[in-house]
């Protein structure tokens, strides 16, 4: 702020706040001993606002200064109904992350308790080759492809018509840590997302991001893979963009949470994760739910508002 000038009565103080507010000027007003100072907020217009004081002290009584009252009054009150307003969209946003985290929604828990049911059918993650496991599996294991060399391709189940395959290898898990890692950040994240935008809303999302996610780590690596992982990158990428460019979501996630799964991602691309845990990890398939998430925020982006409350199950 800069202090441009003073003036010598408090009514003189009122006129000149009043009229450099209606000309855009903010600034300030305040007592000093028997004089007024006059502060002006932004440098950009303390030249205007110093040219303005001056003419104002040649004739402070002339109408402009005393017709400015009445706008200036309107403007101050729809500047205190912005703020109101700002305060009243944080009060809901605070609300809504303090209602309590053991109150699962109903898809969250659908994919949870999913997951831990193959799980326990996989052995606890060492037989993927079981039954569950083969049939979850993005190729179709040996015993069940009959035909020529070709089919022996990551595809060949998928062509055959099983596309589930583009999606279920998101309920496969390795190892106890492997899966309470992405069931933590699933219920955290996908928990955020059925709320605001309901289980249907949800399950496109989680449709889209799943298949892109598990595609790209097939392309990339190969079919051998499995973990919620992916996914849970698409509503981490999701979120951010939603934050980001559609606050009236009213989405919210760290910068601590964010730079941690991101940091992560960059570790397990760079082998670090891999050779500290021992096991092999699903980069492009974390790569590739991000940008779908991403990409899906995108798109929500320019829906129009009423879209995250039509859209509830």
């Amino acid at each position: 702020m800069r202090l441009i000038g003073s003036l010598n009565t408090a009514e003189h103080a009122r006129r000149l706040s009043d009229f450099l507010l209606t000309q855009g000027i903010a600034g300030k007003i305040e007592a000093d001993g028997e004089e007024w100072v006059v502060w002006i907020k932004d440098e950009d217009h303390v030249e205007q606002a110093k040219t303005a004081l001056f003419e104002f002290l040649s004739d402070p009584d002339h109408a402009r200064y005393l017709d400015a009252r009445g706008p200036a009054e309107t403007l101050r009150k729809e500047a205190q109904q912005r703020v109101l307003r700002s305060r009243e969209n944080l009060i809901e946003v605070r609300r809504k992350w303090q209602r309590p985290t053991t109150q699962l929604s109903p898809l969250v828990s659908v994919v949870l308790v999913a997951c831990l049911v193959v799980f326990w059918g996989t052995n606890f993650g060492q037989k993927w080759n079981s039954p569950m496991g083969r049939a979850l599996l993005f190729r179709a294991p040996p015993k069940v492809i009959v035909s020529s060399p070709e089919d022996m391709s990551a595809w060949s189940a998928i062509r055959a018509g099983q596309v589930w395959r583009l999606f279920t290898p998101a309920l496969l898990h390795g190892s106890v840590s492997h899966i309470v890692f992405n069931l933590m950040w699933w219920v955290i994240l996908g928990g955020q997302v059925e709320r605001r935008q309901g289980a249907n809303g949800l399950l496109m999302l989680v449709l889209f991001v799943a298949a892109v996610s598990n595609v790209a780590q097939a392309v990339a690596v190969g079919p051998g893979f499995g973990g919620l992982s992916g996914v849970v990158y698409g509503l981490l990428g999701y979120i951010w963009f939603l934050q980001s460019y559609r606050p009236d979501f009213n989405y919210a996630i760290s910068s601590q949470t964010f730079v941690f799964l991101i940091v992560f991602l960059f570790l397990g691309f760079s082998g670090a994760v891999e050779n500290i845990t021992g096991t092999r990890v699903a980069n492009w398939a974390h790569a590739g739910g991000l940008l779908a998430g991403v990409a899906a925020g995108s798109f929500v982006s320019f829906l129009p508002p009423n879209y995250r409350r039509s859209r509830r199950a």
